[in-house]
C-alpha cells in the first residue's frame, strides 16, 4: 500500500513528476504510475492503489479539472476523508470539491524550493498522521442515528405525520424527476450496440463502459477546446493515429477532430458472452474504427 495516490491528468505529466520526486524525498511513497500491468485490469490494480493509499492527492489543473476519472479519483478520496488537493493552475475545482482548501502551486517552478511547497509537503506528513477513514463496503451496515425523544399532542403528531407523508411524496418524485431520461448522466450508450473494427478482427458489442463513451458522448478537442458529441448522432468513427479521428454522422456530415482521449482512461467492449478489456489510450490505437448500430 503506497502512502499517497496521485490523481491527475496526463497533460500534467511533467509537473506531477517533480512533485513525486520532492515528496518522495521526505520518504513516502507513491502511486502515480498509471501503467497497467499485463494480466492485471484497472479496477485490480489501479483501483486497488486508489482505495488503500492513506492520501489521495489531487492535482486540479485546467486540464484535470474536466477529467471525469480525476473527479471520480478525487470523490474516492473525499469519501474518506483521504482527500488533499493541489492546484497547479490557478483554476476553480469542480463542484463538489470547492470547500477544500487547496495547496497552492501554480507559481510554483519545478526544481525549486518554495514555502507553498514546504506547506503541502507539511500537510501530507499531518494528513498521514491522522490517516484516512476506511473505505466503506458494501457489507458495512449503517449506524443508526439516535434521535432526541420529544413528546406532542395527537393532534400536533397527526399535523407532523401528513406534513412528512407530503415531503416523502415530493422527494420521491424529485428523484425520479432527477433519473429521467432527458438528465441521465447515462443514456443510451449503456445498451447501445455496434461493431468494433481492429488490425487483426472485427467484433459486435452490445455496451461500453468507460471514458465519455459510456455517457453517450464522444469527447474530442476542435481549436482547442473539448466539445462532446452525442453518440446518438454518430454512424462511425474511423481512428486515424495520433488520437485523431474523422467522425461520420448519421446525418452524413464528416469531421475531422481530435480524440479526447487520457491516457489513464481504461474503455470496456461487452460482447454477448465476454468483455474486451483497452487499459488506456496507447492500447485503443489499435483498434480501426467503431460504428454503431443505432
Amino acid at each position: 500500500m503506497a502512502d499517497l495516490f496521485i490523481s491527475y491528468a496526463r497533460e500534467d505529466q511533467p509537473r506531477v513528476e517533480a512533485l513525486v520526486a520532492a515528496i518522495e524525498r521526505r520518504g513516502w511513497s507513491v502511486f502515480w504510475d498509471r501503467q497497467i500491468p499485463a494480466g492485471q485490469t484497472w479496477r485490480g490494480h489501479i483501483g486497488g492503489a486508489l482505495t488503500e493509499a492513506r492520501c489521495v492527492l489531487v492535482a486540479w489543473s485546467t486540464h484535470s479539472v474536466a477529467s471525469r476519472w480525476v473527479i471520480d479519483e478525487a470523490e474516492e478520496g473525499q469519501q474518506r476523508g483521504a482527500l488533499l488537493p493541489v492546484l497547479l493552475d490557478a483554476v476553480t475545482p469542480p463542484m463538489g470539491f470547492r470547500g477544500t482548501q487547496a495547496a497552492d502551486l501554480s507559481d510554483w517552478q519545478p526544481g525549486q524550493r518554495a514555502p507553498e511547497l514546504e506547506r503541502l509537503l507539511d500537510d501530507i506528513g499531518v494528513k498521514l498522521e491522522a490517516g484516512p477513514r476506511p473505505a466503506p463496503t458494501r457489507s458495512t451496515p449503517r449506524t443508526p442515528v439516535r434521535r432526541a425523544r420529544t413528546f406532542v399532542s395527537r393532534g400536533a403528531l397527526g399535523v407532523a405525520a401528513a406534513l412528512a407523508l407530503l415531503l416523502a411524496i415530493g422527494a420521491v418524485y424529485w428523484v425520479l424527476e432527477s433519473r429521467s431520461p432527458k438528465d441521465s448522466p447515462r443514456p443510451a450508450a449503456d445498451t447501445a450496440k455496434g461493431r468494433v473494427e481492429t488490425k487483426s478482427g472485427a467484433f459486435e458489442f452490445v455496451r461500453i463502459s468507460g471514458m465519455y463513451l459510456s455517457q453517450g458522448k464522444l469527447a474530442v478537442q476542435k481549436f482547442g477546446a473539448t466539445a462532446e458529441i452525442p453518440l446518438a448522432t454518430v454512424a462511425k468513427i474511423d481512428f486515424l493515429g495520433d488520437n485523431r479521428v474523422k467522425v461520420h454522422y448519421v446525418s452524413g456530415k464528416t469531421e475531422d477532430a481530435v480524440f479526447d482521449c487520457y491516457w489513464n482512461t481504461p474503455v470496456t467492449f461487452h460482447l454477448a458472452d465476454q468483455e474486451i478489456y483497452y487499459g488506456d489510450c496507447a492500447a485503443l490505437r489499435g483498434v480501426q474504427a467503431i460504428a454503431f448500430h443505432h
